[in-house]
């Protein structure tokens, strides 16, 4: 899903934030030592850890909700660096939230490059908080942006509209895709020059 467009209709009395990091930016920033823990490498990601546990999973064990989970949405493999359809730039593709492992990586050598590799990409300075207030409504690439919406507090109320926006290009390019790649970003061009 390349473009998020997200549209609030309720918002919490308190506050509500959605936090982005441009992951393109952090990857040109990204120390020698960090890249050469995933440079050439692809990474697993995985949902299951962000499922929320709805009122007809009470009374079956986690161990199970787990199970059912990795058989109906099966881990994903990408490229650490994915390089962008339209502007060619090169993006780190991870975040705390679903990048659980380095493929060709023992568990613990993977599991402390990426606690290293987050402590990076989360540092406060890579780190946008957007402020939530009426009317406002915010379009972003999910190529570039990795995001996170903050907890709402209890017994208060938060309601969006949420559309994702497909723009018929590849999500990323990768030496798989190139040639597909390059002629629909050709198109792409020409469809922009013609308007």
């Amino acid at each position: 899903l390349p473009f998020t467009m997200l549209y609030p209709q309720v918002l919490p009395n308190s506050i509500r934030e959605t936090y982005y990091i441009d992951m393109q930016q952090v990857y040109k920033k990204l120390p020698a030592n960090l890249k050469s823990y995933i440079d050439g490498k692809y990474l697993r990601h995985e949902g299951k850890m962000r499922y929320k546990v709805q009122e007809w999973d009470i009374d079956r064990a986690l161990i199970d909700l787990i199970h059912e989970m990795e058989q109906r949405f099966p881990a994903a493999f990408h490229p650490s660096v994915i390089t962008h359809p339209v502007t060619d730039e090169e993006i780190l593709y991870m975040s705390e939230g679903f990048t659980t492992g380095i493929v060709d990586t023992d568990y613990e050598t993977s599991q402390k490059a990426l606690q290293e590799l987050f402590e990076f990409i989360e540092l406060e300075e890579h780190i946008h908080t957007h402020v939530w207030k009426n009317g406002d409504i915010l379009l972003w690439d999910n190529r570039t942006l990795n995001h996170m919406a903050s907890t709402v507090p209890k017994g208060e109320k938060s309601v969006s509209y949420r559309i994702g926006i497909y723009d018929g290009l590849p999500f990323y390019v990768s030496p798989e895709n190139v040639e597909q790649q390059s002629t629909a970003v050709q198109k792409s061009k020409l469809l922009t020059l013609a308007k």
